[in-house]
């Protein structure tokens, strides 16, 4: 999460605030044959990218072209896979030229005013030392361009300062009153903090949502049983999530699949990774998995805010038990389901 909550309201700020016109990027990186390439454009606040284009540089001296239509001012990351360069840029004119030396990762953008303040402002970040936020937060409040403020505010950390969070995205709402992405911004925004203010209380209604499972096959499993149903949220990158794995073993040797369904779900962009420890743990009861993690459907219906987690629900999806710990598991399981 961290400066990446910040990333996602940016971003759509960028998607907005722009004129309806397309950008030519040429980048040429001599001696990069054989280099595998990709073009990503940051879609959350979790660091999550989409990717816009991608392939392989054939020969080192040939260049790449790309086009970027639509809205200017958006800013985009070229990426160089196996070297490890990574190139920001905005699509602020008509076009852009990028060339890159493979050896020391340094680059120049060429006819670009905005890549040029993009460039001035990494310097200055390299300079700020211990009052780089307030230099950042500065920045961002007063800059016009939506790539430039989208870049600057990707090196914010709210942390967990949501107030914070929320009085920007509604000062930023305030600067833009007639731009739908900013619009759109604000409401996601106060969706995310949501999770962090409310939570599902004990006999609340948990809602039942669709995940795929490790086939890729989406599944209702989440709190549609008409029998009592334990769930359980992890993540392969959580450590305390793996402690927990044998607990929900012993849970499932206790109590009977006909008197208790199970269903984990990892909260995971690490798909491979997942599926490797299902194998291993040659777990019984379904798998499902919400590849967008911190901004996906999961987390947004059952207002979480930490892993592990889990809901233990009666036939009628009413929550009966919550953040059971792992030493207390089968006790309070078996307990409560009748």
């Amino acid at each position: 999460m961290k400066y990446w909550i910040f990333v996602f309201v940016l971003l759509m700020v960028g998607f907005g605030c722009s004129r309806p016109e397309g950008t030519v990027v040429r980048i040429v990186f001599p001696a990069a044959g054989g280099e595998k390439y990709r073009v990503v454009t940051l879609t959350g606040f979790d660091g999550s990218e989409r990717v816009m284009d991608s392939g392989e540089i054939v020969n080192g001296m040939d260049s790449i072209e790309l086009t970027f239509p639509g809205q200017r001012n958006q800013l985009y990351f070229f990426r160089l896979l196996h070297r490890g360069i990574t190139i920001p840029f905005i699509t602020d004119t008509d076009f852009l030229r990028v060339v890159c030396q493979y050896g020391s990762g340094k680059y120049q953008v060429s006819h670009s005013g905005a890549n040029e303040q993009l460039r001035r402002f990494q310097d200055s970040l390299d300079a700020r030392g211990a009052q780089v936020d307030k230099f950042i937060a500065d920045y961002a409040d007063t800059v016009s361009n939506p790539g430039l403020f989208l870049y600057a505010g990707s090196h914010m950390d709210f942390g967990e300062r949501f107030e914070d969070l929320k009085k920007f995205v509604m000062k930023s709402s305030g600067r833009f009153p007639a731009d739908s992405g900013v619009q759109r911004v604000a409401r996601a925004a106060l969706e995310y903090v949501a999770i962090y203010e409310e939570e599902l209380k004990i006999g609340d209604t948990l809602s039942v949502l669709s995940l795929p499972d490790s086939s890729g096959i989406a599944r209702k499993d989440l709190g549609s049983s008409k029998r009592y149903t334990f769930i359980d949220f992890w993540s392969s990158l959580e450590p305390g999530a793996h402690a927990f794995s044998d607990k929900k073993k012993q849970l499932r040797a206790a109590i009977s699949a006909d008197r208790l369904d199970m269903v984990s779900v990892a909260v995971d962009a690490e798909k491979e990774r997942w599926k490797q420890i299902v194998v291993y743990e040659n777990y019984d009861w379904p798998q499902l998995i919400d590849e967008k993690m911190w901004q996906g459907p999961t987390v947004r219906a059952y207002k979480f805010d930490s892993i592990p987690f889990n809901f233990l629900v009666d036939p009628d999806r009413k929550i009966i038990a919550k953040a059971i710990p792992g030493d207390s598991l089968v006790a309070v399981v078996s307990r409560l389901v009748k």
